[in-house]
């Protein structure tokens, strides 16, 4: 059966509605939705389904009432200016705003232009999104939304699996991801700490994944839509996308010479790229939903196993752990813990220790051991900055004994706790280091001096403290507002936990202005009722115009 060609008509507004809704956020439409626009005609179609869409349900009053399109001009073709000029002209004949945004080549903190190399589109595509996090605040969108379509999640799969990605890796795209605090590896690469915490309360999105290419030229075509095409897109010396790209439209054009061990990845999948996409997409497709799959496994045991520890850890018992045996929903799970534990930025890779294979094996073979004191294993560390330690459970608390009583504790209830590691001196000196103690003096005065509202501190890429300055103490106020003043609003780390506390700091001496922290309760985490200490917290000093929230998250998205 030809999945791909069986439907060549234009998409129908039931059909869009159907896919657009599956990107709704777990916290639900925000008032404008941006549209990622290049000219092209995946972005160009997609753009006329949103703005088709929202003009038929303008009484849904859960929907976004206003479209954006963007345009990122990289400049780095002849013809940029052009294409960015009929960009705005199609948009304007669809109806709907538009913006285009040039990227600023080495000016300020942005990189050199990039010459056509083996990294020439990595470093456009991390400037294009860089640019589209900056829009999307300039007209205050929570939502990106992507033309990419199945042809496209075709080549990234297939990009994915020749790298030997594992199934969960190579599951490709996702129609809704949030977009975290950063880009790249590092979760760094020019988005400044300022507006990182921007990122866990905005969601890129793609109806098309589940749609063909051949239906969105047939969507165009059948509404008259003018579009561009980006010349690099059949320049084969670019990328081995482009090669993929040519051999989807034809399984004899598949030139590109694969090293042995990307056949030899695609073979242990089943996959033979002769045979046409038509034949290749169902395993690919396969391989998505067993990743949906474990994801709503790892989801569920969340739910059924996680218990409450101080914020900014995760504790679960080893009789949960004893029941999970499927490796793939082992290595999802320790993922998904390191990457809500982690100091590192929210989504990047760093925060997933590289998704390492030795690390999570080193992590997944101790913490499935039957009893971690019996076995005698220490606290260790594994990457992403997250510590592990074995801990006794009895009653609502839980203890973390030396290693000299292991054997006292032989026959206790036991689990393990995932931690915020204390920073090496390596890392201290390292260009990731964010400090622990930071002076946020200026920052404030700075908002105070724009008639800002509140002011808003990420902190240790964990916790977002917030500050607001309609009820700040005048004394305060008047002391940020005097340069001689000696006072300074400082946050500082407390506890093993490394929790933030906000103290005034004023002739050498600190006063606690603010020391409580609190869950996102959108998480998963946010309904659980049990709750098991290491040791209540003492001395919580709480302040009405200061709060400390724990940012990252659990879920899957």
């Amino acid at each position: 059966m030809n999945i791909f060609k069986r439907a060549a008509s234009p998409i129908s507004s039931e059909e869009f509605a159907k896919v657009f809704r599956r990107c709704r956020p777990p916290t639900g439409w925000p008032e404008t939705i941006a549209i990622s626009n290049s000219g092209g005609p995946d972005s160009t179609c997609l753009l006329f389904l949103i703005q088709r869409y929202l003009s038929e349900n303008t009484q849904a009053t859960e929907l976004p009432r206003r479209a954006v399109s963007i345009h990122i001009d990289h400049g780095l073709q002849e013809c940029s200016g052009s294409m960015a000029k009929r960009c705005a002209a199609a948009a304007k004949s669809i109806g709907v705003e538009h913006y285009t945004y040039k990227i600023p080549w080495s000016q300020n903190s942005w990189p050199e232009k990039p010459q056509k190399s083996t990294f020439f589109e990595n470093n456009a595509r991390t400037a294009r999104y860089r640019k589209i996090y900056e829009a999307m605040s300039d007209v205050d969108a929570k939502i990106i939304a992507m033309g990419h379509h199945k042809d496209d999640q075709v080549e990234t799969m297939l990009m994915r699996v020749m790298k030997g990605s594992t199934s969960d890796g190579a599951s490709g795209m996702k129609y809704i991801r949030r977009w975290g605090m950063g880009l790249g590896v590092s979760g760094l690469l020019g988005i400044s700490t300022g507006s990182a915490h921007e990122g866990m309360r905005r969601w890129i999105i793609r109806p098309l994944l589940s749609l063909p290419k051949d239906r969105i030229y047939i969507t165009c075509k059948h509404h008259n839509l003018s579009y561009v095409t980006d010349p690099t897109n059949l320049d084969e010396g670019l990328a081995i996308r482009n090669s993929l790209r040519k051999w989807l439209n034809d399984p004899s054009q598949l030139d590109y010479p694969f090293s042995a061990e990307a056949l030899q990845a695609l073979d242990k999948h089943g996959i033979d790229l002769s045979t046409g996409k038509d034949q290749v997409y169902p395993i690919l497709q396969e391989l998505a939903s067993e990743s949906e799959n474990i994801d709503q496994e790892v989801d569920s045991i969340f739910n059924r196993n996680t218990l409450r520890s101080p914020v900014g850890t995760y504790l679960i018992s080893c009789s949960s752990l004893s029941s999970i045996t499927d490796l793939r929903v082992k290595r999802a799970l320790i993922l998904r813990i390191l990457r809500y534990v982690s100091f590192f930025p929210w989504g990047s890779l760093y925060a997933q220790a590289h998704r390492r294979r030795h690390s999570l094996e080193q992590i997944i073979e101790k913490l499935w051991t039957s009893h971690p004191f019996q076995a005698n294993i220490a606290p260790f560390c594994a990457g992403a900055g997250v510590g592990w330690t074995p801990v006794v459970i009895q009653g609502d608390q839980f203890r973390t004994p030396t290693r000299r009583l292991y054997d006292a504790h032989a026959n206790s209830p036991a689990g393990w706790l995932a931690f915020r590691q204390a920073p090496s001196q390596n890392f201290i000196n390292s260009e990731y280091w964010s400090p622990l103690e930071v002076n946020v003096t200026q920052f404030l005065a700075e908002k105070l001096a724009y008639s800002q509202k509140t002011a808003e501190f990420l902190y240790d890429s964990r916790f977002l403290v917030t500050f607001d300055l309609t009820k700040i103490p005048l004394d305060i106020q008047q002391a940020l507002n005097n340069p001689q003043s000696n006072a300074a609003i400082w946050v500082k780390h407390r506890a093993r936990w490394f929790w933030p506390v906000v103290v005034l700091r004023k002739d050498g001496q600190d006063t606690d202005i603010h020391f409580k922290v609190t869950l996102e309760e959108t998480d998963l985490l946010g309904s659980l009722k049990k709750d098991i200490w290491w040791r209540k917290v003492e001395n919580e000093v709480e302040s009405s115009w200061v709060t400390t929230k724990f940012i990252r998250v659990l879920s899957a998205l």
